[in-house]
């Protein structure tokens, strides 16, 4: 087995938090987990990818959902314009309706989907929600 490194497929570092719903009733009072909504990826170029779960909706209280499809949509925007400044944020979020979950550092083997390995680690443990 050769173990020059210069063999090894090249890695991808990408970073990615998740983030979670709280509704705005006795949620976020009753320290109740969250709901996964978006998890945003940033990768070594600093671009961040953003995947929203498709079904959001369904378990957003009526009465939030105006406000979290504001809050996505400034994400969307934000992160083409200033994407360290949100990515700054987003890993910091411990209030309101949409909070961090986790943070992770993964690294990817580039090369064909069958040898992709990827080595996720946490960042930091979860931001506790302030009362």
């Amino acid at each position: 087995m050769n173990m020059n490194p210069s063999n090894q497929a090249p890695t991808r570092i990408v970073e990615f938090c998740t983030l979670e719903y709280r509704p705005s009733k006795a949620g976020i009072l009753s320290g109740a987990p969250g709901r996964l909504i978006a998890t945003v990826c940033r990768d070594l170029s600093n671009s961040l990818t953003i995947r929203v779960e498709p079904e959001w909706q369904r378990f957003v209280n009526l009465e939030d959902a105006q406000d979290v499809e504001e809050f996505l949509a400034d994400l969307s925007i934000r992160s083409v314009e200033d994407p360290t400044s949100l990515w700054a944020q987003l890993i910091q979020i411990n209030w309101g309706l949409v909070v961090t979950g986790e943070l992770y550092r993964t690294a990817l083997v580039q090369g064909p989907v069958e040898s992709q390995t990827a080595a996720k680690k946490p960042i930091t443990s979860s931001p506790q929600t302030t009362h």
